[in-house]
Order: structure tokens, then sequence, then C-alpha cells
């Protein structure tokens, strides 16, 4: 333990003289320096240097060898150092990491400023064994000129982290899980190299991601180039706004081959509105033209569609010859220089802009992504979940009036009412549109959990579902990576005989799903999920409370079921028309829906 106003050990002390200190780590309570050729190794399972001062830890010139290094609140200050088999930990901490060759991977939660980033043209390398780089409720974030690979999960992961990220100049290759993976979070990827992993970028619950090449450098110099990662290199859910429209990327794959699951480019599960992905670059022919890939690369399959369909519209195509001058339209003009009046720290512009640009154009595509931005900028929380709540602009169709919904909440969570967001999240598990809400909610819900636990005193909530509170932010962490790392791969999809590939989602309780068609003449399906092999009833009641037929009763394998019920009772006969209830009743759960019959 280490205790004073100031500590700084010298070469002397670390390399010429020997040290050593008994214990399983140190503990610094004052202020502490580590420079100028300093070595800092441990031994096997050592849990090296954790500093629980409120001032700042400097480290320069240092090589940290088998040495963990945690830091809770305050500064941390990192140059042209090298850390082997020595992980970065920060909690609440704002660090500044520089031109260091080597890093075991940086964990930061709750850091108001993470600049992690390489000057030099050197290269400087991150790998762990976690992700390279998490960032979780983090602030502004700069990674820059770094190489991140051969991590046993994810390049980079954000979640929770809806500040002003930037991702810069960066090598994600080879890292055995995603490359980049977001789940409400945003970011500006510029620049970067992305392939070799499972998959490329991949953004969950309503993320904002930008991927673009550096504007300032030449054609195929830091152009964005997403390729040959296995399964897909983009993948986003519809909540999510992927802004790559004359972001002048390259995105490329081996030869499609419609036998493997590594056929996509971009994929979006639930998409409900057409994305504008022009002057990118997908590939060239013989005489090194640009061409278009097969619309199978896509999810959906469908490109440059039509006013009536749903798809990916790729027009005109980059050529990467000298760029086309472009020409911006009145609603991307406004959300860039929002964009960069909150660059600039301007916020109060920022906020004006944005609330502008949907005020002017709420079909924009740039409107969903305005109002995540502002969720990250507006101080005053109370006052954006009213706006949430009542401007017309984000009510006027079925998709922006669910993301204000969600934006709503979580200015409850930012403002610390975690009772209202944990029911919120709740319903949706009882009764989701589909599986993939289900899930979200899950995780989202440990996430308040987690908060509550972290950063408030015992309070009396009340909960529906006790089995989905998280013992630990590592026990939360590990269940949220099994989750996204399950979704939309090939363990969890079955070949078709047309081909195709399906992907269940299977949730993590119990869910009855909406029947179909309703109302119903003469018959109806009745859809339910279950997260295992369990013991579970399927019963219809009339409106009096009792029981007409017993569609399902015993031991239910896991997955997804579905049930058809010919508006007969358990004798056989005809029921009239009318209102009828369906009850799941599985894991200590009861689930009851309502329908009509017509006749």
């Amino acid at each position: 333990m280490l205790t004073g106003e100031k500590t700084t050990f010298t070469p002397d002390e670390f390399s010429s003289i020997r040290i050593s200190i008994p214990g399983n780590c140190v503990e610094v309570y004052g202020t502490l320096n580590i420079n100028n050729g300093a070595v800092v190794a441990g031994i096997t399972n050592w849990d090296g240097i954790r500093d629980y001062s409120n001032g700042t830890l400097d480290i320069d010139q240092a090589l940290f060898n088998n040495c963990p290094l945690y830091k809770e609140n305050g500064y941390v200050n990192i140059y042209n150092s090298y850390f082997v088999d020595s992980p970065i930990s920060m909690n609440r901490a704002s660090v500044e990491i520089k031109d260091c060759s080597m890093l075991s991977g940086v964990y930061c939660t709750g850091s108001e400023l993470v600049k992690i980033e390489n000057n030099t043209e050197n290269p400087c390398y991150i790998t762990g064994l976690s992700d390279g780089i998490t960032l979780i409720n983090c602030g502004v974030t700069n990674i820059y000129g770094y190489t991140i690979t051969g991590n046993v999960r994810n390049g980079i992961n954000l979640h929770e982290s809806y500040g002003r990220n930037t991702i810069e100049n960066c090598s994600i290759i080879s890292n055995s899980q995603d490359g980049i993976r977001m789940y409400h979070s945003s970011a500006r990827i510029i620049g970067c190299q992305i392939s070799g992993n499972q998959k490329g970028v991949i953004a969950y619950r309503g993320s904002n991601v930008e991927i673009l090449k550096d504007p300032n450098s030449a054609p195929w110099f830091h152009d964005s180039c997403i390729t040959n990662n296995t399964w897909m290199e983009i993948l986003f859910t519809d909540d999510c706004d992927l802004q790559m429209a004359r972001g002048m990327n390259k995105i490329l794959d081996a030869p499609y081959n419609p036998d493997t699951f590594d056929k996509y480019l971009v994929f979006c599960p639930n998409m409900t509105r057409s994305r504008d992905l022009g002057l990118n670059y997908w590939g060239s022919d013989p005489q090194g033209l640009p061409i278009y890939p097969e619309e199978e690369r896509f999810e959906p399959a469908c490109i440059n569609p039509s006013a009536f369909e749903i798809g990916f519209n790729l027009n005109p195509l980059w050529n990467p010859g000298p760029p086309s001058v472009i020409t911006w339209e009145n609603d991307e003009l406004i959300y860039h220089n929002a964009i960069d009046l909150a660059l600039a720290e301007d916020t109060v512009g920022a906020v004006a802009l944005f609330k502008n640009l949907i005020s002017q154009f709420p079909e924009s595509d740039f409107a969903p992504a305005s109002a995540k931005n502002l969720l990250a900028l507006e101080e005053d929380k109370q006052a954006l979940k009213d706006y949430y709540a009542t401007e017309p602009n984000l009510h006027w169709n079925g998709e922006i009036d669910k993301l204000a919904d969600y934006l709503e909440n979580y200015c409850n969570i930012k403002m610390g009412d975690y009772q209202a967001a944990i029911s919120w999240f709740e319903d949706i598990i009882s009764d989701p549109e589909c599986e993939l809400d289900s899930l979200m909610a899950v995780i989202d819900l440990g996430y308040v959990y987690l908060l509550m636990q972290e950063n408030s005193p015992k309070a009396q909530i009340t909960c529906q579902y006790p089995q989905l509170v998280p013992k630990s932010r590592t026990q939360y962490e590990q269940k949220t990576n099994a989750i996204l790392t399950a979704l939309y791969s090939p363990a969890n999809g079955a070949n078709q005989e047309d081909g195709t590939n399906t992907i269940p989602i299977l949730p993590q309780i119990p869910v009855l799903h909406n029947n179909y068609p309703n109302p119903f003449n003469p018959s109806t399906s009745i859809s339910f999920s279950l997260p295992a092999d369990m013991q579970c009833s399927l019963s219809i009641y009339n409106i009096k409370g009792q029981k007409v037929k017993t569609l399902q009763s015993g031991i239910s394998t896991q997955g997804n079921h579905t049930l058809i019920w010919n508006g007969r009772d358990d004798n056989g006969k005809p029921v009239s028309s009318g209102v009828y209830f369906y009850q799941l009743k599985a894991q200590d759960k009861t689930i009851t829906k309502k329908m009509i019959m017509v006749k």
C-alpha cells in the first residue's frame, strides 16, 4: 500500500535495484508517477497496481509485464509505454493514452474522456484476453491510429456510450468476435480497415453509426474498408441509424457462395424503411469499373428499390478515382453542421440544429439520428423527456414513435428513476413485438439493475423478473456478450431447402406472441417461445373465465412453438362468436392475451 502526497519510482528502484512488494496488489492513495524506463513486473495471478486516489496517475516510458493497472476516479496519462499481459481498467477515471506500442486491452466504465491515440509512424497494437477496447457509459472518446488485433472477443465494444465517439485510421483485424460492436452507442468510423473478424461493424439498440473515408485524403488512402469478415461485413437492427451515403467506403468480400453463411455485405433483420448507401464502392469489373453486388448479399435482398419496396439504394456507385463534387441536401447539411457544433463543444447550438432538423424534415433519414444525438447533448433530461413525449414529428409513424418511446424511457435512467425504467422494459419483455425486442429489453433491464446497484442507495423496487437481476457487473457483461454473440451467427441458423438461412432468437424468459389472424374465423395460430425445456400449458378461456380448450399441457422443448386453435372446445364443439383469452403458464409465469372470434 502506497500512501502520502507523492511517490515516484525511478529506474534505480525498478531496474537497477529489484524491489519485492508482498501481497497480491499495490494500492495507491496518493500521487504515483512511473517513468524514465521503469519496469513494473508481477508474478502469476497478481492483481497489479490499483490506484484509488482522486488525483492524476502519470506513466511515461515504462514497461508493465503481468501487472494489471486499475484507476478509480481522477485522471490517467500514459505515454510511450509498453503493456504486456497487463490490462488497463478505468472506473470513472478519464484517460489519455498516447504512442504506446503495446497495450493488453483497455476497459473504461463511466469515463468522461477517453483518448487512445498513436500519432507516430510506428505501429501500435492492442491485443488482449477480452475486448481490445471496452467503453461502457463513457463520454467523449477518440481512438486513433492503433492496430487492434488478436483479441479474444471484440476489437472495440461500445456499450451505452452515446457521447462523441470517433474511431479513426485504425486497423481492426482478426479478432475472435466482432470488429466494432455497438449497443445503444454512437460512433464515427473514419478511414478504418476492418477485416478478418467474425462480423465487421455491428450496431444494436438504437445506435448511431457513421462510416466514411478520411475526407482530407486522396482516394485509396485512409478509405474505410470493411472486407472479408467471416460472416458479414455490416449488421444493424432497424432502430439503428447507419450513415454511409456519400461515405466513399469500400465494402468488399470474397466471391459469393450461396451454400455458406458468409454472404452478407449489409444485413438488417427487421428493416422497415429503405436506406441510402450511395457513393460507396462494392467491387469492380475486369476493366476496373465499379459494379453492383448481387442482391442476395443484402438482407433484405433488394438494391435500388422502387417506391413500393424496402431495400438499399446504392446509386451512385463510387469509383475510387478523383472524388466527385458532393452536393448536400438541406437535411444532411443541417445534420453535419450540428455534428460539427457538437465536436466544437457548442452543445446549445448543436441541440438547436438537431431539433430544427426534426421539425423541418421529419421524414428524413437524419431525423432519428438527430433524436438520438439529443440524448447525449441535452443536460436537462426532464425537459428532453417531455420533448420526446410531445414532439409531433417524433410520433408520426410507428417506427419513429417506437424510437421516441425508448428515448423517453432512457431519460428515466439518466434521471435515476429506475422503477419507471424497469417497468417499461418489463412490459416489452412480457409483450414484445418480436423476439429481438425481448432480448434487447433483457439486456437493458440488466443494465438498469446494475446502475441501481452501483450508483444509488438500496431502494424498494417492484420487479416481475427477479431472475434477470445480474449478480455482478462481470455476470452482466458475460450474459450480454453471450446474447449478442449468438445473434445472427451460423450456430443459430439452419439452412432450408430453398437455400435461405433462418436465425431463430430465443428469449431469456417465456414469451407469448399475438395470435394471427385476429379477429379470426374459423381458426387462428398461437405462438410462444421458451428459453429451455420446461413444463408449460396453453389454454383458452371465455369471457367468464371458464376454460374452453387446453392446447398444450406438459413438457415443451426449448424454442419457438406454434399451435392452431380451430374454434372448438375440449369436447370438439364449435364455440360461439365473442372475446376469448389465451393463457401461457411456464416458469412460474402466467401471460394472458385477448382474441376475438367473428362468425
